[in-house]
């Protein structure tokens, strides 16, 4: 989910309580904080030699001893407003991805797949994030262009 559709479901429903969902179907419990926003900027360079560059704006849930917090839109979007001075650093802040950063067993990254209304709630369903060799799916791409990929050698991890 883009960071302006994000920000609009929250102001167009500022009374109602955010809920997330991880990939397994168990929610995030609902005494979680927002405890910071975040932009991120990855600057890499893939197995095949080519230089890339992603951003995104990360926002981490935590959760702290006191069972009775609740979060509503209205009170993430105060969070977001504090936190313009870190997210207009992104150039394309309006099509830029939002990840929830969050802990269980192990601290993970998710993207929202999906979000659904209800009359008390907004709910996000989170998506885990996967790795991939990006190299790989360029070469796959150029070969369903028609072009020969040098990208890759069969020693390579996607020859």
């Amino acid at each position: 989910m883009f960071f302006t559709e994000f920000q609009r479901i929250l102001k167009e429903h500022s009374s109602k309580r955010l809920k997330f969902v991880l990939p397994d179907g168990n929610s995030v419990p609902e005494h979680f904080h927002i405890t910071d926003v975040g932009s991120v900027f990855r600057h890499f360079i893939d197995c095949g030699g080519q230089l890339r560059e992603e951003s995104y704006v990360q926002i981490q849930l935590w959760l702290g001893a006191d069972k009775e917090h609740r979060i509503t839109s209205e009170t993430a979007t105060k969070i977001l407003q504090q936190s313009q001075p870190v997210l207009n650093k992104i150039q394309q802040l309006e099509s830029c991805e939002v990840m929830i950063e969050y802990q269980t067993m192990l601290t993970a990254l998710y993207s929202i797949r999906e979000m659904k209304n209800t009359e008390a709630e907004i709910i996000f369903f989170l998506e885990a994030t996967k790795t991939q060799c990006l190299a790989a799916l360029r070469h796959e791409q150029e070969k369903k262009q028609g072009y020969e990929s040098s990208c890759c050698s069969k020693d390579s991890c996607c020859g």
